[in-house]
């Protein structure tokens, strides 16, 4: 047990639907000094006349929802946290309700860290005016590809230079696939708006992650135009024609063997050129890209 003169060495804490004063959570945050993520989902927090504003030093993951977040009855709960880095939020209702002002000055005054964010099962709409209209210096995001929508892509594109990290949610279990295991269907949703995704990796110079397992790409839209993202070190997609285990761990050892001979200062051999396969398309794509490590097309991750 933990000697109660000694203070609290957690490092993660999860509070969920529960109601608590603030001066609770104030007690909480006080004896947790290296708390570093806390998840507060639909827990309701009321006034309580010890409140204080008592600032954490070293929390920079939230777990919570907007209007939560941004309760305009009580002093904001981001008060606690100056050093908040990443906010994983949620919120359904409707746009028009949407608390913009008080959103964008609450950030601006207690969270000015404030890059990543998680988005959950937030509609397409609100999604696209968070990233547009609301939080301005972000440089990650994680949402559901269910949400994905013209009106998001075109959000992201609003921003270009910031993206460094774009991801959605997903169960799967990357690192780990058994022989026996089906290749994943690839989602019909948004497939045929696709080669919208091509502008973020033309686009983006800095982005350095991008996990859209859910998602396929074509090759013969990725050929028109190059990609931008000479930063890339990781990536999960999809790509057309790669639609069994043996073409795709085909198109991952061509990359690898590639990777060897650029490691070792050897030229790639020139027959891969003559090479039409959608495993040596695939491979010599990748291959331009020479921070890249980290790659799954649909099976088991590669990492170099």
């Amino acid at each position: 047990m933990t000697d109660s003169h000694q203070p609290s060495k957690l490092t993660a804490l999860t509070i969920r639907r529960l109601t608590l004063t603030r001066g609770s959570l104030t007690s909480i945050l006080q004896c947790c000094p290296a708390l570093e993520t806390i998840d507060l989902w639909e827990t309701t927090l009321i006034p309580s006349w010890n409140f204080d504003d008592y600032q954490h030093a070293r929390v920079n993951r939230l777990t919570a929802l907007i209007t939560d977040t941004f309760d305009d009855g009580n002093p904001p709960l981001l008060v606690h946290f100056p050093e908040l880095t990443w906010l994983d939020t949620y919120y359904d209702s409707s746009l028009s309700a949407f608390p913009t002002q008080k959103v964008k000055d609450t950030v601006s005054r207690w969270c000015p860290n404030l890059n990543y964010l998680g988005t959950n099962h937030t509609p397409a709409l609100i999604l696209s005016h968070l990233v547009a209209n609301v939080l301005f210096g972000l440089s990650g995001l994680v949402f559901n590809y269910d949400n994905i929508s013209p009106e998001v892509i075109l959000a992201l594109l609003c921003y270009p230079d910031n993206w460094i990290t774009l991801s959605v949610y997903s169960l799967r279990d990357y690192y780990s696939h058994s022989v026996d295991d089906p290749v994943p269907m690839v989602k019909d949703h948004f497939q045929g708006s696709r080669w919208m995704i091509q502008s973020i990796m033309r686009g983006y110079s800095k982005l350095r992650l991008f996990h859209f397992p859910d998602h396929e790409m074509d090759m013969d839209q990725i050929d028109r135009v190059s990609w931008s993202c000479n930063e890339l070190k990781s990536i999960r997609v999809r790509i057309k024609g790669l639609d069994t285990k043996e073409r795709i761990e085909g198109a991952i050892n061509r990359w690898k063997e590639g990777k060897k001979q650029k490691s070792l200062g050897k030229e790639i051999k020139n027959p891969e050129e003559e090479d039409d396969s959608i495993e040596a398309r695939v491979a010599r794509h990748l291959l331009q890209f020479d921070k890249l490590r980290i790659l799954w097309l649909g099976t088991k991750t590669c990492a170099l």
